[in-house]
């Protein structure tokens, strides 16, 4: 067990965000700004980073969305599905889970819920 691990806790962080068309520039834009909060506002360094999930809903396809969460952060693994098509649920809709190690408690992660996205956990948005 390394020095991470022992003085750390594995955790998730949720994000979700939605976009207005259907494009490699809207989905790079969207994805860049979604990891960009979620890894700022929880404090996470890239070492500290086990795996990003990441889903994406039927009516998006112009570019694979992990594409560009792996342009940044290039040692940490990405595994991309596409969402199940469910009634009333958001259209374009990406959503991220990352898993990392972390000194916080589950109650001070901040999940990133932006723009249509808002409406899946509310709960959730602090």
């Amino acid at each position: 067990m390394d020095e991470c691990e022992k003085n750390s806790r594995l955790l998730a962080i949720r994000g979700a965000t939605t976009l207005l068309k259907d494009s490699p520039e809207e989905i790079k834009k969207k994805v860049i700004e979604l990891i960009n909060k979620m890894v700022d506002e929880n404090e996470v360094k890239e070492e500290d980073m086990v795996n990003f999930f990441i889903s994406v809903t039927q009516d998006i396809h112009s570019e694979f969305a992990g594409k560009f969460v792996r342009e940044r952060f290039s040692t940490t693994p990405v595994f991309g599905t596409v969402e199940a098509t469910v009634d009333n649920a958001p259209k374009m809709c990406i959503r991220i889970l990352l898993q990392c190690y972390s000194k916080k408690t589950k109650d001070k992660i901040k999940h990133i819920f932006l723009y249509e996205a808002s409406k899946l956990r509310p709960d959730l948005i602090k």
